[in-house]
């Protein structure tokens, strides 16, 4: 920060971020968290996070059995998130976050 007013935060040659810091702050307070799912049947599970409106889009692989799922409002879906599991009646065996990384976004940009 005392070289340069804005900076970039790659990972693996792709942009995940850019800006000064608080801009960048700013852009990963609206990011969606995204996670990946393997489970017994994971066309029920998207029906059914789909059905509960949490659902900010989602990714079907059948033939691995996974569901990746993205929700908009992460601290809000996590109060519920046990719930719906449990409502939906499919067998978990993987539960991944794959949202931010790149050590959480460089712990939330040097907190």
């Amino acid at each position: 920060e005392a070289l340069a007013r804005d900076f970039l935060i790659l990972n693996w040659g792709k942009i995940l971020a850019s800006g000064t810091r608080q801009e960048i702050r700013a852009d990963l307070s609206q990011w969606s968290e995204q996670l990946l799912v393997r489970c017994d049947d994971p066309q029920r599970l998207a029906r059914h996070l789909f059905d509960a409106g949490v659902l900010l889009g989602f990714d079907l692989d059948l033939d691995e059995k996974l569901l990746r799922f993205r929700v908009q409002d992460p601290p809000a879906f996590y109060d519920r998130w046990l719930g719906l599991l449990l409502e939906s009646g499919t067998t978990i065996h993987e539960i991944r976050s794959e949202s931010r990384s790149l050590r959480q976004i460089f712990e939330r940009v040097t907190a």
